[in-house]
């Protein structure tokens, strides 16, 4: 009998879910807006990432230079 009564309910949900799923997303056109802006800010932040890795790089080239040119100093 317990059985029985949930796979009742189950039907239950699935035609519910069957009638939500054809229904329009109400908020579509303001997701699509916040996706693009999103894309923009994640662009923004690589931008400034590979930026930050560049610098980063002349900074540690700057050092090793310097380590090389200290050594020959004491030589």
């Amino acid at each position: 009998k317990a059985c029985e009564e949930r796979l009742a309910d189950t039907k239950v949900q699935l035609e519910n879910a069957k009638a939500e799923v054809e229904r329009p997303f109400p908020q579509e056109e303001e997701l699509s807006q916040k996706m693009e802006r999103l894309a923009e800010l994640n662009a923004l932040l690589d931008m400034d990432h590979h930026d930050n890795e560049i610098v980063d790089g002349e900074v540690e080239q700057e050092e090793r230079d310097k380590s090389v040119r200290d050594k020959s100093v004491e030589r």
